[in-house]
């Protein structure tokens, strides 16, 4: 039952990352406004972070609520990680207690906004599975104005190499 639920879900994750994607660069009448630039980090004692750069690609500006952007609460960030070892199962990912707050922010055209997120406490067996194999990390963001409808689902995949 577990091996049919994590089946599951890798592939719904791989429906949503491959649902909407072309072989050509996007024109710009179609393309999100928001662009985002992951990396991995590998710091000391096998902490591994997520780091993201956000950019704001619109001429209309738009206030976002700082809680939903994608480092600060895990709702606000998909994230599926897959140990890349001979079973290819996603690893368990801890839920945090979150609570949003009021405070905004306003995205200019042309805005890039910095964060990061520990994946070593996020997917609790990623440091295991990092000792012997690569993983791959899966993601999507959704932005969402205050007063408007949720913008274009955004996302694709990292690989995260082992230590």
């Amino acid at each position: 039952m577990k091996v049919a639920k994590h089946l599951a879900s890798a592939i719904f994750m791989f429906a949503i990352f491959t649902s909407e994607s072309t072989a050509d660069e996007p024109s710009s009448q179609h393309r999100p406004p928001i662009e985002m630039q992951l990396k991995i980090s590998h710091k000391e004692q096998g902490v591994v972070l997520l780091e993201i750069e956000l950019s704001y690609v619109s001429a209309v500006p738009i206030t976002i609520y700082e809680s939903s952007l994608p480092w600060r609460m895990q709702r606000s960030l998909l994230l599926s990680a897959i140990c890349m070892d001979t079973r290819r199962l996603p690893l368990d990912e801890l839920q945090q207690l979150e609570n949003p707050t009021p405070t905004t922010v306003l995205l200019k055209d042309g805005s890039k906004l910095h964060g990061s997120i520990d994946l070593s406490d996020r997917f609790p067996k990623l440091r295991k599975c990092l000792a012997g194999h690569d993983a791959i990390l899966f993601w999507s963001y959704q932005p969402k104005a205050i007063d408007a409808a949720a913008g274009p689902r955004i996302g694709g995949f990292v690989e995260v190499g082992r230590n």
